[in-house]
């Protein structure tokens, strides 16, 4: 007899007394064979309780297993329930059709119209495979890796069908269980800010996606709002190894600088702290670090304060700057460039002799056998522009010194009487040479009244006009 084609489903029963259990997929399968398999998989992952207990030695009451016939009734357990405790609320997850109201309306096609006309994107790669569109700004910026409190709603392409959505949601920037569009998302976002994030199946659900609901190769439209941050908090225990460690901290800093390049700073700035925190917590002191390890762990800390510094210094926060040079320079390994970055900040600063000093040190790093000629060059060009910029900063200083002090002496020294004033004119400029003098105090004990000088008709104080002479004086 011919078998009958496919496709088939395969009911597996079990019986034991008055006891069945039936297992029977609700998906058909082609073969037969494959029918029983899945009835047997179906069995195996969730054996009846019955089954459990004979197998444990626990034969149901009148019954044996060598017997056939039942001899007796069986009455399955019942769990014991405290009715003085209360029953536990069951928080149920608000229905999609209920939250949708409270997003904003956003669609693909409206997407891409507002790209052609407006600036507020950002195409994070390069190749149109995660573009951002920053709707509202926010405040500032969270913690680097600390969890984040965000609202979110998904589209797929295929329809413009939601399949997603959350009111509250905590989760962490590389978290498995979200896509990768979150992580890239919500690092370029400030807290109170909101976003719109357009994703490939690379940062979506990949190659496979969820089917039904996220068909292969989905691209995605999510809205993010960024409502709040918890402080990053260190992990308590990481037993990596340390060429693992320098490895994935490799990797990060590489990345951090592709955007460096791209000028995407915040997102350079995250991957930079990651590998410093990834470094810091994991390596617990540098003195059990192996030798040779030790000097590619500091060189690999130095390049990441130094990249970090550049970072700030695009971004002009100039004590941030000073700051992770001073840490590069701790490392002693670092190299010409982080003290002529810190210099430049002293000459802005008008701490002429401590940008001198760096110079100097920058100088001293230059002039040793096995640096590269072309990076030597490079280095004295450099050296060279900063030597120009501390000139004309001191230039400058000097010539508004010499103009003050000019000007102090023309306010403190009366001008000569001409002939052609009427005696009532020599009065009034008496009257105004003895106001000033009466209110320029000079003397060596330090007094809590502020002193002013007359310049024309204007009033100004001394302190504000020549700090130099009062310093002096």
């Amino acid at each position: 007899m011919a078998t009958p084609p496919g496709p088939y489903l395969y009911t597996l029963k079990l019986k034991f007394g008055p006891l069945e259990a039936e297992y029977s997929p609700t998906v058909p399968s082609q073969t037969q064979k494959e029918a029983k398999q899945n009835a047997v998989l179906l069995f195996v992952n969730d054996p009846p309780s019955w089954l459990r207990d004979i197998f444990d030695g626990k034969i149901p009451e009148g019954y044996s297993v060598d017997d056939n016939e039942p001899q007796g009734t069986f009455q399955p357990k019942q769990e014991v329930v405290d009715k003085d405790k209360p029953e536990p609320k069951s928080q149920e997850k608000p229905k999609l059709q209920d939250i949708l109201p409270k997003f904003p309306q956003f669609s693909f096609s409206q997407f891409d119209l507002d790209r052609q006309s407006s600036s507020n994107f950002i195409d994070v790669f390069g190749d149109d495979q995660l573009v951002i569109q920053v709707l509202n700004e926010g405040s500032s910026y969270p913690d680097t890796d600390g969890a984040l409190n965000i609202k979110y709603c998904i589209k797929r392409e295929s329809d413009g069908e939601v399949i997603e959505a959350d009111l509250t949601r905590k989760f962490k920037p590389n978290e498995p269980d979200m896509a990768e569009l979150f992580s890239w998302g919500s690092t370029f976002m400030k807290v109170g800010g909101e976003v719109i994030v357009r994703s490939s199946h690379v940062f979506g659900y990949g190659e496979c996606g969820v089917p039904p609901i996220v068909p292969p190769r989905e691209s995605l439209l999510a809205y993010i709002h960024l409502i709040s941050a918890d402080p990053y908090i260190p992990p308590s225990e990481d037993e990596d190894t340390i060429d693992k460690i320098m490895l994935l901290a490799s990797k990060l800093k590489e990345q951090g600088n592709c955007f460096t390049k791209r000028d995407l700073l915040k997102f350079a700035l995250d991957n930079y702290v990651r590998a410093i925190r990834l470094l810091q917590r994991s390596v617990k002191g540098y003195k059990k670090v192996p030798g040779g390890k030790r000097t590619k762990l500091f060189h690999l800390i130095n390049s990441l304060y130094t990249n970090i510094s550049l970072v700030y210094e695009k971004l002009g926060d100039t004590e941030a700057v000073k700051d992770y040079c001073t840490k590069s320079i701790e490392t002693l390994v670092a190299t010409p460039k982080v003290y002529l970055r810190r210099a430049k900040v002293y000459i802005n600063e008008q701490k002429f002799q401590h940008a001198i000093e760096d110079i100097n040190s920058a100088k001293k790093l230059i002039y040793v056998d096995d640096i590269d000629p072309v990076l030597q060059k490079n280095y004295f060009g450099e050296i060279n522009k900063v030597k120009q910029a501390l000139t004309r900063k001191v230039a400058l200083y000097e010539e508004k010194k010499r103009k003050m002090e000019v000007r102090m002496s023309s306010i403190l020294t009366p001008e000569p009487k001409e002939d052609a004033k009427t005696e009532a004119q020599e009065e009034e400029q008496e009257v105004e040479v003895t106001t000033t003098k009466k209110n320029v105090q000079y003397s060596d004990d330090s007094s809590d009244d502020e002193d002013y000088v007359f310049i024309g008709t204007e009033m100004y104080k001394l302190s504000d006009i020549l700090p130099e002479v009062l310093a002096q004086k």
